[in-house]
């Protein structure tokens, strides 16, 4: 790990795979900014880059927390070009709106303070977007990271170069400016605490299983944090299960490329035939749902979205099967992309409006 000056990280959580050790006697002479395409926790992004084949040297999370999980001296597996990796570090970033993946104003004022730590340890110089100072898809064709690289790039830069020339004359920069975040969290969550506006009329559990690989943990409801969906970005699972404290939930899976499986409405991760759905080994691309509200409970639908491996932003409101209201779709995801990320909710309207 570097010895910053004015910086260390929060959390040293060093991945134990996925990225090359040394750097093939490159040198340092470049910073790759990314984003999450979610807003995960230092231990979300370790989760992520454990069943990837991809990493990246810091977090930086919603609350501004930095973490590092691959060594600086290290090459990380993130640009999508090898010599760019060789002489990069790679600095991800937490998300905490899904259009257009804007960073919260914490995390934009630690990744600014990063980057100018990294560029004044390395000798980079001054940071400068496109000099020393990178996006993602300056390497490979992606969107990444952008906000940091649009609407809020400009805020991101100033704020760099201010903490870079506070450290070089030993001062502190002034206080970072507010604001500076696209739109904060997304519209069905609260300001206060991220609990959805709409009554939640009892709880959902539910949780997705990577392909070929380990169960992520149950998440219950959804929200805005690492836990507030089912699944990680950019991955492809192959099991789901799901289950509710009160009235009967039944759902199904999308083989990608293939057919619907069979329904299912039992929940037990160690049963791959009755208790989950899907089939081990084969990518989802589509989940369909139908709750049936118990009596003497205030009429209620089962409400889901998911997104894609192959796009960002969530996709339009799921509820039910489609035979309740002709509003909204009738499954989540689209046919031929593999589903990575899946939100759910027993409401007695939509709780994502």
């Amino acid at each position: 790990m570097a010895d910053f000056v004015n910086l260390q990280p929060d959390e040293y959580k060093l991945l134990n795979t996925h990225y090359s050790a040394g750097r093939e006697g490159r040198t340092i002479n470049k910073i790759v900014v990314h984003h999450n395409a979610g807003n995960l926790s230092i231990q979300g992004c370790w989760n992520v880059w454990q069943t990837r084949q991809a990493s990246a040297h810091y977090q930086v999370d919603a609350n501004g927390r930095i973490g590092q999980l691959v060594n600086d001296w290290d090459t990380a597996w993130h640009a999508g070009d090898w010599e760019a990796n060789l002489t990069s570090i790679a600095i991800e970033h937490a998300d905490i709106n899904s259009s257009p993946w804007a960073v919260s104003d914490a995390t934009l004022e630690s990744g600014a303070h990063l980057v100018a730590a990294l560029c004044r340890y390395y000798g980079l110089g001054r940071p400068t977007w496109m000099v020393n100072v990178f996006p993602h898809s300056a390497f490979s064709s992606t969107s990444c990271p952008a906000s940091l690289a649009g609407s809020q790039n400009a805020a991101y830069m100033k704020r760099a170069q201010e903490w870079y020339d506070a450290m070089a004359s030993g001062t502190q920069p002034g206080p970072a400016p507010s604001g500076t975040a696209q739109g904060g969290g997304e519209q069905h969550e609260s300001e206060d605490n991220g609990t959805p506006a709409r009554t939640l009329t009892t709880h959902v559990h539910y949780a997705l299983r990577v392909l070929n690989g380990d169960w992520w943990p149950d998440v219950t409801d959804f929200g805005k944090n690492a836990d507030g969906y089912a699944g990680a970005p950019m991955t492809q699972h192959d099991l789901l299960v799901a289950w509710v404290d009160k009235g009967q939930l039944r759902y199904r899976t999308h083989n990608l490329n293939g057919d619907w499986n069979d329904w299912v409405s039992k929940a037990d991760k160690n049963d791959t035939v009755n208790g989950c759905a899907g089939i081990p080994g084969v990518p989802i691309d589509g989940v369909q749902m139908y709750y049936t509200t118990p009596d003497g409970m205030t009429m209620s639908q089962v409400y889901y979205r998911s997104q894609t491996a192959d796009r960002e932003g969530w996709l339009p409101v799921c509820c039910d099967d489609g035979s309740t209201y002709d509003a909204y779709d009738g499954w989540a995801g689209i046919l031929g992309e593999p589903l990575d990320r899946l939100q759910l909710a027993i409401s007695d309207g939509n709780p994502f409006a």
